[in-house]
């Protein structure tokens, strides 16, 4: 499986929507949706964006376990928008630096 089948598959779990993800990444719907066909390349800066949205670092999707184990937060909301979205990244990437310092700790 692609990183970019994996991302599509995270964001279908997630329930976001292509126009919430595209606005996310600053591309237009129509891009995303070419990516996600495997008709355009998804940037690695856009890659790492998405990952943390979903709570992976950028190396995890490479592997298997990368659709299984995210960090997950939760939130209670009608609408969620691209600074909604920014704001979760933001977070993953605090819980994912944690997870690796605990790591590195227990070594």
């Amino acid at each position: 499986m692609t990183i970019v089948e994996k991302l599509k598959i995270l964001r279908e779990t997630s329930k976001y929507s292509q126009s919430q993800i595209a606005s996310f990444l600053g591309i237009d719907q129509t891009t995303l949706s070419k990516i996600e066909a495997g008709e355009r390349k998804l940037s690695v800066v856009q890659a790492e964006k998405l990952a943390l949205l979903y709570g992976f670092d950028i190396a995890s999707l490479r592997t298997a376990e990368a659709i299984s184990s995210p960090v997950r937060i939760s939130f209670r909301a009608n609408e969620i928008d691209e600074k909604d979205l920014s704001d979760m990244a933001e977070m993953n990437q605090i819980l994912i630096n944690l997870k690796l310092m605990n790591q590195l700790l227990k070594e």
